[in-house]
């Protein structure tokens, strides 16, 4: 509403002046600082629109969107042009979302999603210890699911069981899976 008000300020300010009616006249600077608030919200307005944009918001997208706009309020700060007002608000917005999302990136849930969301993988993460954290989490979870669908070997007869694709017996070297063991040991055969 704020971006179509200053959109709409040159027909605003005539209408305004030919109305007979005692309205409250918005000055230069009011009009200014109408359109510093409206580029300050501009992201916030993007970050809604795009997750009420979907019927499900995936959960991986909330990393995603938190850094995204704590990296636009640091810039916004940074920004010459703002006045002191101005970059009040942009750190009233930046220490919101600080409370409210700072540590979104310890979260388990929305770490793991974002992890495992191929769109993004570890890119969106800031902070190194956090992409170590999931990555582990990501890897104990698959080890033990890997370990519950692997059944515990029962002692076998040792005529029954399979030969070793590892061993070096001669019949080996026409193993198709040769060449690439020998290049993991680093001894390929000539």
């Amino acid at each position: 509403m704020m971006e179509r008000f200053v959109e709409l300020e040159p027909s605003i300010r005539s209408t305004i002046a030919l109305l007979d009616v005692d309205l409250p006249i918005l000055t230069g600077e009011e009009w200014q600082l109408l359109k510093r608030f409206s580029k300050i919200l501009k992201p916030f307005e993007n970050a809604t629109c795009a997750v009420s944009g979907e019927h499900f918001m995936s959960a991986s997208m909330v990393i995603v969107l938190t850094n995204g706009l704590l990296d636009i309020c640091s810039k916004l700060i940074k920004t010459v042009e703002f006045s002191d007002l101005s970059r009040n608000v942009v750190k009233t917005l930046q220490s919101g979302l600080h409370e409210r999302l700072g540590n979104v990136e310890y979260s388990n849930t929305l770490s793991i999603c974002t992890f495992l969301d191929p769109r993004f993988k570890t890119y969106p993460f800031q902070n190194s210890d956090a992409v170590e954290r999931v990555r582990k989490n990501v890897l104990g979870v698959l080890t033990s699911i890997i370990n519950e669908m692997t059944p515990e070997k029962p002692n076998e007869d040792p005529e029954l069981q399979s030969p070793n694709p590892m061993s070096s017996e001669p019949e080996s070297e026409f193993s198709i899976w040769s060449s690439l063991d020998n290049r993991i040991s680093g001894t390929e055969k000539k």
